[in-house]
């Protein structure tokens, strides 16, 4: 897929997350909660339904809760048998035992009050969903990390390509449905708080929205660094020491440099409007960062532009000497 169509798509997906986000009730009471416990808790619904119905829905449950469960336990034993069982193929011993144990508790939700940590029954499936997830994107990792070790230079640029797809994904998703519901969840906080109906909220409101707007500027640059790499390892791909790849690596650094600029002057904006402006504020939100992950990508892709620029000169003269 071409990097601008998938720019695109994040665009749509831009335009559904803000509509949710806007008008789905209190979303950001729920967002969490229910990523985290998707699909496990609404098949533990399903099961404890179908096992309620009779004895013959009773067994069909019970085979279907042994089957999903067992999943990950009948890959690991594919993998045996193909000798090709390694380390971290343990954790689908691990996810399969847990899954059973996740799936049990789904299907009979007063047994999660036996949790410590539990607050009331969402909260509780979602802390074994997180869970879980925890363990599958382990093992997803460790299997990424082997495969790259072997794979061909092509094969490893399409793969780092397909992780910075996923990061875009996610980042489109933490702005406009998380950070827009965060938003909405502020304004209504204040004003459900404001019991003077004197006093004005517009100037609170207004740098809600400020800061809305200041702290995402830097997430939809590192989503534009997200795609620009996207385009870099395309252009990789077809020639690493084409004049093409050393510049998409000179634009992603110079445009990375210029991403640690903005976060540094919006926090220093943001901080400064506030003192300035305190005594007509009914809430301040103060924020302070050290945008070290910025900065390091920043003279990754600086030292990437150079390696290419300097790869490239030497491709060039290996050539005219033969």
């Amino acid at each position: 897929m071409k990097t601008k169509t998938f720019a695109i798509l994040l665009g749509i997906e831009a335009v559904v997350c803000m509509a949710a986000a806007l008008l789905l009730a209190e979303p950001q009471s729920s967002g969490y909660l229910v990523i985290a416990q998707f699909p496990f808790a609404q098949a533990g619904l399903l099961l404890r339904a179908l096992s309620l119905s009779g004895p013959w829905g009773n067994g069909a449950a019970l085979v279907l809760y042994i089957g999903l469960c067992a999943v990950p336990l009948l890959f690991a034993a594919l993998r045996i048998r193909k000798r090709a069982f390694k380390a971290e193929d343990v954790l689908l011993l691990v996810m399969s035992g847990f899954a059973f144990y996740m799936m049990y508790m789904m299907i009979n939700p007063a047994l999660l009050r036996q949790i410590p940590c539990y607050i009331s029954e969402d909260v509780g499936k979602a802390i074994l969903g997180g869970a879980f997830y925890s363990i599958l994107i382990g093992y997803l990792v460790f299997r990424l990390l082997r495969r790259a070790e072997t794979t061909a230079t092509a094969s490893l640029l399409r793969m780092l390509r397909l992780l910075l797809a996923a990061a875009a994904v996610a980042v489109v998703f933490g702005i406009s449905y998380i950070g827009l519901a965060d938003v909405k969840a502020k304004l209504a906080a204040i004003a459900s708080g404001n019991t003077d109906p004197a006093i004005s909220l517009g100037l609170t409101n207004f740098f809600v929205l400020l800061r809305f707007a200041l702290t995402q500027l830097p997430a939809f640059m590192e989503l534009v660094i997200l795609l620009m790499g996207m385009r870099l390892c395309g252009c990789l791909s077809n020639d690493r020491y084409g004049q093409e790849s050393v510049a998409a690596a000179g634009r992603l650094a110079s445009f990375s440099k210029k991403t640690v600029m903005v976060i540094l002057l919006s926090s220093i904006i943001l901080n400064l409007a506030q003192i300035l402006f305190a005594a007509s504020l009914v809430s301040v939100d103060f924020w302070t960062t050290l945008p070290l992950d910025s900065l390091v990508v920043a003279l990754a892709a600086l030292l990437l532009a150079r390696y290419f620029a300097d790869s490239r000169e030497l491709a060039q003269d290996n050539q005219l000497f033969i």
